[in-house]
């Protein structure tokens, strides 16, 4: 998921470099074991060294190699660390009634001060002539066709797919629940 990074792996197989640069080790492998393995191969068979504002770490030297397997070790807890604390203060806020799940679903706002949705009342008078077509038994695709020609932006800004439809009149939010 990080495209300007795996093209930097490829530069690296290339031979186009001799060192990376980076803040701090565990900038480098934030996804899994599998990820943080195909780093450090392309890294090692490339003979990369890898520098940080306190170290320059040599793939051939013993020391260096095992420093950087603690600091990946030492970096896959934190990880774990953050991403348990952050779904533990999802859920939380969820119990609380506060939004927690980023965008919120078409006709909703994100209100700051309240930290939960508003709704926009314009969009809100689409969302209900959407709902009435669909109680009307009209399919997913026949109602993008009408909302795109009547001009209706949909939540992405871009037109209407039965995707996007569907989705809509699926999102359990509209029932006043949340989601985490």
């Amino acid at each position: 998921d990080r495209p300007a990074f795996m093209e930097l792996l490829q530069d690296i197989r290339l031979d186009l470099f001799d060192a990376v640069a980076v803040a701090d080790i565990d900038r480098l492998g934030r996804g899994g074991d599998r990820d943080w393995a195909d780093i450090e191969e392309t890294f090692r068979d490339s003979e990369i060294y890898i520098i940080t504002p306190d170290h320059i770490y040599n793939w051939s030297d013993d020391n260096d190699e095992f420093e950087l397997d603690v600091r990946k070790f030492i970096a896959r807890m934190e990880y774990k660390q953050t991403i348990k604390r952050l779904r533990r203060g999802k859920i939380m806020g969820a119990k609380q009634g506060r939004w927690t799940n980023g965008t919120p679903p078409y006709p909703y706002t994100y209100n700051r001060q309240t930290r939960q949705l508003d709704i926009d009342q314009e969009k809100y008078k689409v969302y209900r002539q959407i709902v009435g077509m669909a109680l009307d038994g009209i399919p997913a695709n026949k109602i993008a066709w009408e909302l795109n020609r009547l001009g209706i932006p949909s939540p992405g800004g871009k037109s209407w797919s039965n995707v996007a439809v569907y989705r809509l009149l699926k999102d359990k939010t509209h029932m006043g629940k949340i989601v985490f």
